[in-house]
């Protein structure tokens, strides 16, 4: 409903712009300037088209942006004055014309709406925000309904993650919107079966409910912990549908294709393990970490571009670069 509000606005001040500039004579008497001359007329027409063109690519770059709360708190910042000095002028040139009454009572409505939708819209918010009561431990949603939200602050994860160490279930409901899609692509990207990395994630929040206290924000950052978790917990799951396969590192066990893997095939992975951790402690900062980042966590381009406040083209570039130099690195 708020975007098609913003919508409306621009087409209806694109339309007053083209009206301004086809019929500046009706457009003078409907907004008052009638008592300027001739030549303060076209000064001031100039001046109003320009504000109709420039409020109509407002309000569609808002409701094309999908800001619709945004272009709302810009409606009210511009209708609020506008209607407030529309109605002295009203006063004290009255009587006054038809079309100058119609725009008066439209720009008040546009002003109503304005404050209809920021009120519903905040009613609405609360009522989604206002988690509800849950048992212990709280249930997890399937992964079929949960959203990734881009760009998750590790501060707030890591104060979600000290509130559920204290029984806080509301914490833990919102760490689990907050994480869970990014966990389970970490379970899903190990186990390809996704219902087997469904039963997997649901693991990993009952641990996370009865761990989360052994969480330290001074040794990890909280997404890298709870993906940590993760990926411990699908190793485990691994190994035990795949008893063959217990000898393995830890470190290999997510990269096991074959039962049948040699022990000079463990061997193998193992130093290549260890030359791909040497080859990107040689890398510059931020490109180690953002690579590190984006195959361990799980994140996205355009999350590593919201966390580290990089444009996206300079985050892919990067990571591009990044991992040139270190393909050349475990060629040597």
């Amino acid at each position: 409903m708020a975007k098609a509000y913003l919508w409306i606005n621009a087409v209806l001040y694109f339309v007053l712009a083209v009206w301004c500039t086809l019929s500046p004579a009706k457009t003078a008497t409907a907004v008052g300037y009638t008592q300027l001359s001739p030549a303060g007329q076209s000064e001031y027409l100039v001046i109003y088209g320009g504000l109709q063109l420039g409020m109509a690519f407002l309000f569609g770059y808002f409701a094309w942006i999908d800001q619709a709360r945004t272009g709302l708190v810009v409606a009210l910042a511009f209708y609020a004055p506008i209607v407030l000095f529309r109605s002295v002028s009203l006063s004290r040139l009255w009587p006054v014309s038809a079309p100058t009454v119609a725009l008066a009572g439209v720009e008040i409505l546009l002003l109503l709406a304005a404050v209809l939708l920021c009120c519903c819209g905040s009613s609405v918010s609360e009522r989604h925000a206002r988690p509800s009561p849950v048992a212990s431990p709280p249930p997890h949603p399937t992964p079929d309904r949960m959203s990734a939200i881009p760009g998750h602050d590790d501060d707030e994860t890591g104060r979600l993650l000290t509130a559920t160490a204290g029984g806080d279930r509301h914490a833990f409901e919102a760490l689990y919107r907050q994480t869970s899609a990014k966990l389970f692509g970490v379970c899903l990207r190990m186990i390809p079966q996704r219902a087997e990395a469904e039963e997997v994630l649901q693991d990993v929040f009952t641990l996370i409910w009865h761990k989360a206290g052994q969480f330290d924000p001074s040794r990890a950052r909280g997404l890298t912990w709870l993906a940590m978790i993760a990926r411990n917990k699908a190793i485990d799951h691994l190994r035990a549908n795949a008893p063959q396969r217990r000898n393995v590192a830890l470190d290999d066990a997510g990269e096991l294709r074959a039962s049948d893997a040699s022990p000079l095939d463990r061997t193998e992975r193992a130093s290549t393990r260890r030359r791909i951790d040497h080859c990107l402690a040689e890398l510059e900062q931020p490109r180690s970490e953002l690579i590190r980042t984006a195959f361990f966590e799980g994140i996205t381009y355009e999350e590593l571009a919201a966390r580290t406040d990089t444009p996206i083209g300079t985050v892919k570039s990067w990571i591009r670069r990044g991992l040139a130099k270190l393909k050349a690195c475990l060629e040597r």
